[in-house]
């Protein structure tokens, strides 16, 4: 078997020194409450969420391993986070999201 078979479901994921700039949102200008995470990060985890059908609490957790095993000091979005600023998102198609994780 070619090595680059071998490699093709093995997912690659790198976080950036920019990324991680960009990790905390900018501050509002509106009255509410505080804004903790940008579009960025919450775009990142519902596309890992989406690509392997994960429920929102196991986006959280999986996005905690990545961070942990790449040593990066972010902190990943809560699922209740991921839920509310989901329905924000002109770039999220809530329609095509899964309410649950695939069964194979």
């Amino acid at each position: 078997m070619k090595p680059g078979l071998r490699r093709c479901g093995s997912p690659t994921l790198r976080v950036t020194n920019e990324a991680i700039a960009k990790w905390q949102a900018p501050p509002r200008q509106s009255p509410g409450g505080l804004t903790h995470y940008s579009e960025m990060v919450i775009e990142t985890a519902l596309m890992l969420r989406m690509t392997f059908y994960l429920p929102l609490r196991q986006t959280e957790g999986f996005m905690e391993s990545i961070f942990a095993l790449l040593g990066v000091t972010v902190s990943a979005a809560d699922q209740s986070t991921l839920s509310r600023r989901a329905m924000t998102l002109p770039s999220v198609s809530l329609g095509r999201m899964p309410d649950r994780p695939r069964t194979y």
